[in-house]
């Protein structure tokens, strides 16, 4: 049983591989990438089912479980919903890699594999952006960059660790590297270089390694050293999503406006990974999962709709809803189950994540639900700017959702509102690490 586990969850991680040693060079190979993508999932939930052990070194946790599956199941997705454009031999072998080295990230129980998941999950922002030589993106490559060398650095020290002292070093270098690469205040600036290219964007935020990094490594081994530190990463995260979600209200262009609600998205779920109450880290490993679905269906529809008509940064009304009416409605979905809408996967989520950050921080987390609201009227304004509005004659005739994009943005709609309907099972799934993690801060619910 443990060699048919550790068969899977390499197969999971080869595959994708594979296809990118494959797609590269290829002029079509939205099949290709499709095909190694679905076959990393069909393992990884073959892997997930056999329930693994705890001492494997490669081997999908309760902890991984959901958002690795989630992660995998929406870069699949991605080859289906992506526009012909996007779909370059690059692109497709950015998005495989991107998903070998996240599920090598979620897979790992070693740092050596930690730190290789890690910096392999970043290849798709990094390398393409040196050898283009080009100046705006280096600020997305220095960023990611640092944050794989101050994991390495703070995990060697780790090991190494012989003093209290040294221990405080490694978790800082550990953190600052979380922080950076999750791309919350103040590292949130790289996030515009990036979302230039919405495929790897996409692809690298919604890995989630640096959360990922805090709740396996992190707390795990510094919980004496973290108890002292904790408090502040949540008052600094919950501070970030409220003023990464006021500076969206400023914003015109639509993807940098969505690489902001990122920014603030990820300030929630650090803040309940940090928050040290069982509610609030259940609540932040739900909202993991809501918003690696939701905002990459956001962003997603908005390259669609950009392959389809060009100019969506107009300040005025486009009516795009007229042409794309189904578009409309994934991208109104996606938007309110990211803020809350009950009925949603996200109104769940946010229910237990606003009310365990509120018990362990009543002031400073009063920010986490203005900063929904703000939230709520960014993106109901940018659909209102795109959707809403007489039909303009500047607007061309363009196609609707097509049968691959209807058949993938529908799983993922479905996915959000059954889910929220019946939220039990995924909850479920999430208290089991959520009180390991709880466990580990124990003492900060009594101070």
């Amino acid at each position: 049983m443990a060699a048919a586990r550790l068969a899977l969850t390499t197969v999971s991680i080869a595959a994708p591989v594979v296809g990118a040693v494959v797609a590269t060079g290829q002029e079509g190979p939205r099949k290709i990438g499709f095909a190694s993508a679905a076959g990393s999932l069909a393992a990884l939930i073959a892997a997930v089912w056999l329930t693994p052990a705890a001492s494997a070194v490669l081997a999908v946790d309760a902890l991984a479980a959901a958002p690795a599956l989630a992660f995998a199941a929406l870069v699949a997705a991605s080859f289906l919903i992506a526009p012909s454009a996007d779909l370059s031999g690059a692109n497709c072998r950015d998005l495989l890699l991107c998903l070998a080295g996240a599920l090598t990230l979620y897979c790992a129980h070693n740092p050596f594999l930690l730190i290789a998941g890690f910096a392999v999950s970043a290849l798709p922002l990094l390398i393409p952006h040196a050898a283009r030589g080009r100046r705006s993106p280096l600020k997305a490559s220095i960023a990611l960059g640092l944050a794989t060398l101050l994991l390495a650095a703070g995990s060697i020290l780790l090991m190494t660790a012989t003093s209290g002292t040294a221990a405080m070093f490694a978790l800082a270098a550990v953190l600052l590297a979380s922080l950076i690469r999750s791309g919350v205040f103040p590292f949130h600036s790289w996030l515009f270089s990036a979302c230039e290219r919405p495929l790897p964007f996409v692809a690298v935020l919604s890995g989630q390694a640096g959360a990922f990094v805090i709740a396996r490594l992190a707390l795990p081994h510094f919980p004496q050293t973290a108890l002292s530190t904790l408090p502040y990463i949540t008052n600094l995260t919950i501070a970030g999503s409220l003023f990464t979600a006021l500076v969206a209200l400023g914003e015109v262009d639509p993807k940098r406006t969505l690489a902001l609600l990122r920014a603030s998205q990820n300030g929630f779920i650090v803040s309940g990974l940090t928050s040290g109450g069982l509610e609030g880290i259940t609540g932040a490993l739900v909202q993991w999962v809501v918003a690696a679905v939701a905002l990459p269906g956001l962003i997603l529809v908005l390259r669609c709709l950009e392959a389809r008509y060009s100019d969506l940064s107009r300040q005025e009304f486009d009516g795009l809803a007229a042409r794309t009416p189904r578009l409309a409605a994934f991208f109104l979905v996606f938007s309110l189950a990211l803020v809350g809408l009950p009925g949603t996967l996200g109104f769940c989520s946010a229910e237990l994540l606003f009310h365990g950050v509120l018990e362990a921080h009543p002031i400073f987390g009063l920010a986490l639900p203005v900063a929904a609201a703000i939230s709520a009227i960014v993106l109901l304004r940018l659909f209102s700017r795109i959707f809403w509005g007489r039909n303009r004659t500047h607007v061309p005739p363009m196609p609707d959702a097509l049968l691959r994009e209807r058949l993938a943005l529908t799983a993922m709609t479905l996915f959000l509102i059954a889910l929220g309907l019946l939220p039990h099972s995924l909850i479920t799934s999430r208290v089991a690490p959520a009180e390991k993690l709880a466990a580990l801060t124990q003492p900060l619910r009594h101070q």
